[in-house]
Order: structure tokens, then sequence, then C-alpha cells
């Protein structure tokens, strides 16, 4: 897969229009929907970007399906770790990965040091290369924001924003709490 194909995936996820429904909220003890009305942003009716759900690896076309026969939109469970749900579509960030980078398993961030090689230096971070904290979290990096390379454009799918989003973040603070840069090996 090319560079600008796991960017445009990516951000196929953080631009899916979806329609939500009452019956895609779901508020129980290991399932939590990020809907607007329980903490979350998605509400009945038009949204954008594919939900986070933990332990999800849906593509649009399952997600799509998913909420047509019912089942809930995202999972940001309130505990961690929290029981994968089938009952739920949406994606998390390995999901993400997995399917970015057109992995033939899911894996976990736990996992990505055997599937990529890490940078020496984030100067050579190219689009379609990953910030990761293995066994955490892991974002696709889109490009430097700022000619010093201190502030980072990302893809990723994160609790915190409840879905696929693009965000902007500082290089150091990312270096500071753990991240490292990696690359898969690529055709380019």
């Amino acid at each position: 897969m090319q560079r600008h194909e796991i960017i445009d995936t990516a951000l196929r996820y953080a631009s899916h229009t979806w329609h939500a429904r009452p019956e895609h909220i779901c508020h129980t003890q290991d399932i939590h929907t990020p809907d607007a009305a329980h903490g979350g942003w998605w509400q009945v009716g038009e949204n954008v970007g594919i939900p986070y759900c933990w332990g999800g690896a849906s593509t649009i076309d399952d997600f799509d399906a998913g909420l047509s026969c019912g089942k809930y939109a995202g999972n940001v469970p309130h505990t961690k770790p929290a029981p994968v749900s089938r009952e739920c579509v949406g994606v998390d960030c390995s999901g993400l990965l997995c399917i970015c980078w057109e992995l033939p398993r899911r894996i976990s961030t736990r996992e990505i040091p055997a599937v990529a090689d890490q940078l020496p230096s984030t100067d050579l971070l190219l689009p379609g290369d990953i910030l990761a904290k293995p066994g955490s979290h892991v974002m696709f990096f889109m490009a430097f924001a700022d000619p010093e390379h201190n502030i980072v454009r990302i893809v990723d799918a994160t609790r915190s924003t409840g879905k696929v989003s693009v965000r902007e973040l500082s290089m150091p603070e990312l270096l500071a709490n753990g991240y490292l840069p990696f690359r898969k090996h690529l055709e380019d």
C-alpha cells in the first residue's frame, strides 16, 4: 500500500458521514457509546467520523451494515481493559492501524515493534508512518505543521475524542509521554 493510500484510508474514517438512531445508543457496565447525551460527541441524526470502539476494527462498510442491523455506534467503556463487545461497531487505534496498513491479522499496540521498525529520529517521519506508545496508543503521522517540527498533524482513533479525527499535537509532549516513531515496510 502506498503512503497516500494509508492516509486517504485514515481520512475516510475521519470524514465518514453516518446517521445515528436512538437504538445505536447503549450505556451498561461494559458498553458506553460516545453519544452527546452521555458526555460523548455524536447525536441522533447526521454525524461525521467513525466512532471509537474498544477492540473494534470495523471497515466502513461493516460499520454502516452494523448500524443497519441495529448495532451500537462505538464503545468507550468506563473501565480498561474492558471486554470487547460484538454488539458495537467502530474502530480503536490498533484496529485503524490494521486496516490502514492492511495487516494480515488484528494486532494490539504491544505488537507494533513486530510489524514496524523504529525510526532513529522523528525528523524522518513520512505520511503513513506512525507515532506509537506500544501497549497504549498509535496514531498516523500526516505532516509537520510547523517548520521546527514541534507540531505534528495526525489522524487517530482515541477514547478522548471518541472517534477517528485529525488533530495537531506537540511533538515534544508526545516524546516526553513515551511515543516513538515507526515505519512499516512499504512499497513506494
